[in-house]
């Protein structure tokens, strides 16, 4: 009748565990090729390339004026510095590559065409702010875990989502842990359910995966066979581990319409 107020919308009901998991997996089956293409080449890069380039480091010592005059000596840090370099390398295109998981897991699920360069394009851009906010978390949160195990959990649980944050909605540092708190709060001990529930699933897996990549490296011949091989075991490994981060990010993206 005309004057009574409109009927309130329903309110949109969380995804069940079971809905939640069933989404992931059919997620990560019908788009298994669009993960590889970001996570293979970033482990053939760091597995196989880097290591072969850094026998043709120059000799760092002498550059940075740290050569002491004993051979000894400046071979040793020739290899501390060139080990930290191609460390620190390999940390900024895993940084990237992470970046631009969470971009194309995320844009595939709106239904936003995926393009790798675009994503690869904002793992450069948020690299910054994704390491800062990354490794403030982690000091944060390791903090708690060594003073008490409580307050650390509870970090880990309430501030679990920053990266999600980072990418996606343009969060930084505290920013991030403030959203993804808001996200979190009345539902934490379902979210801590679920986080459980993924370090069994993970441990089953690992259990399962031993004897395949096993099977993948066995009978290489040469350091440049094992070392491919190796990689790509690897590589498959953290393929299969994306299955975290995709069931992360569809768990993100529906704390956002309930809240």
């Amino acid at each position: 009748m005309e004057g009574e107020a409109a009927a309130a919308p329903a309110p949109v009901q969380q995804k069940g565990f079971v809905e939640l998991f069933s989404e992931t997996f059919r997620f990560f089956g019908s788009n298994f090729v669009m993960i590889a293409s970001i996570i293979f080449p970033v482990f053939f890069v760091v597995n196989i390339v880097l290591p072969f380039l850094q026998d043709y480091i120059p000799d760092l010592a002498e550059i940075l004026g740290l050569a002491t005059g004993n051979e000894y000596l400046d071979d040793i840090i020739n290899d501390v510095l060139g080990g930290l370099l191609i460390g620190i390398v390999a940390l900024i295109m895993g940084g990237i590559a992470e970046i631009a998981l969470i971009k194309a897991i995320a844009d595939q699920l709106s239904g936003t065409p995926v393009s790798l360069a675009d994503a690869f394009s904002t793992g450069v851009s948020l690299l910054p702010f994704y390491a800062i906010t990354g490794i403030l978390f982690l000091v944060i949160d390791g903090i708690g875990w060594i003073l008490v195990l409580i307050p650390g959990i509870i970090i880990m649980v309430y501030w679990g989502f920053w990266g999600m944050a980072v990418v996606l909605r343009d969060q930084h540092t505290f920013g991030a842990f403030s959203y993804s708190y808001r996200l979190v709060s009345g539902n934490f001990l379902r979210i801590l359910l679920y986080w459980i529930a993924l370090l069994i699933l993970f441990f089953v897996l690992g259990i399962i995966w031993d004897p395949i990549s096993g099977a993948i490296v066995q009978g290489a011949e040469g350091e440049m066979v094992y070392n491919a091989t190796s990689a790509l075991a690897a590589a498959l490994w953290r393929t299969v581990e994306t299955i975290y981060a995709i069931f992360l990010i569809i768990l993100f993206l529906d704390l956002e319409k309930t809240r």
